[in-house]
């Protein structure tokens, strides 16, 4: 993104070089060989799209507004990811994500009286409306997304905007520890994470903001008023790993039962799935599972897997359930493509 009359002299040039060697392979290839020109042109055009957005965007004074509203921003970067060519499933995606993650965290934290004091027999509606915040702008530059912070509604009130506010540093402080190489799960010491439960919602939450290993998204950074204590934030495709392994490490620290077998009937409204065919011939499982793990519970529908969770046994009747904390798909034809 442009910020400086340098920087807008530096885009200048390189815009004048793309569009010269646009030029030079349509004298070259156009005439000779249209369908090869058409292919090769494509990332020339892609980038004087962008460079040429961004330019606009500078001259226009439109970035300065738009930060000083912004108290979020999500920024999706790559080689193919440029404000009018980038799909809107993947920005609908990172938003849908964003959301489920929120939402999360403000359900498990609810029980968390530090955290979420006032929650104590609300209504999940509230939480619904403010876990799905207002975008205030898309900006070129890769593809900035600007957040804002709800209003005041008869679903909630000022007191509830600040826990929203407090919800959203917890997740940049996920998003801060998953971000660094030598990150380490024993270093994941924050205040309000007294409960194991809410260690694994705010792990896959991250783990579904940061870029998948096939996506063209290849940096997702975070920054904005509500996190300007801890500067841009960045998850690049080495964070999933990460954070597949500590998520494996937590689920062996606390109550670990891990279970082979094939996720069969999935019930999205009570948050559940069967688990048929186990590798220790056992029963059907019933597991329940949070809202941050169901992309992967539904890409792993009718899969082999290995679900790691608490094991909960009734002592009356034997009747078991699973609280599913993390699934590994195990099928060895097939690729994850990690959420």
């Amino acid at each position: 993104m442009i910020q400086t009359h340098s920087e807008l002299e530096i885009a200048r040039d390189q815009l004048k070089r793309v569009e010269s060697a646009l030029e030079s392979l349509k004298n070259d290839v156009l005439e000779v060989n249209p369908k090869r020109f058409e292919l090769m042109s494509e990332g020339y055009i892609e980038e004087i799209r962008c460079l040429r957005a961004q330019v606009d965007h500078y001259l226009l004074g439109q970035g300065r507004i738009i930060k000083d509203s912004s108290e979020f921003e999500i920024r999706l970067e790559g080689k193919k990811i440029c404000l009018g060519s980038t799909r809107s499933s993947l920005i609908t995606s990172i938003l849908d994500n964003f959301r489920r993650g929120i939402l999360s965290l403000f359900v498990t934290a609810s029980e968390n009286a530090d955290l979420l004091a006032s929650a104590s027999g609300r209504r999940k509606r509230w939480m619904e409306v403010l876990s799905d915040p207002p975008v205030i702008a898309l900006e070129p530059g890769s593809v900035r997304i600007h957040l804002g912070v709800p209003e005041s509604s008869d679903l909630f009130h000022e007191q509830d905007i600040d826990l929203f506010k407090q919800t959203v540093v917890l997740l940049s402080e996920g998003i801060a520890w998953a971000s660094r190489d030598d990150a380490d799960l024993s270093e994941l010491n924050l205040n309000a994470m007294t409960q194991d439960r809410l260690k694994h919602v705010l792990l896959n939450s991250v783990k579904n903001l940061a870029p998948s290993r096939n996506s063209d998204v290849e940096v997702v950074s975070f920054s904005g008023n509500l996190i300007d204590g801890q500067g841009v934030l960045q998850l690049t495709k080495d964070a999933r790993p990460r954070i597949t392994n500590a998520l494996k490490q937590l689920s062996h620290v606390t109550q670990p039962a891990d279970i082979e077998g094939v996720i069969r009937e999935i019930d999205l409204d009570k948050n559940t799935f069967t688990l048929r065919e186990r590798d220790d011939d056992g029963a059907d499982l019933v597991c329940n599972y949070h809202d941050a793990i169901e992309p992967d519970i539904i890409e792993c529908l009718d899969s082999h897997v290995i679900v790691s969770g608490s094991l909960q046994t009734n002592k009356k009747n034997g009747h078991q359930t699973l609280d599913v904390e993390f699934v590994e798909l195990l099928d060895s034809g097939e690729e994850s493509s990690e959420g």
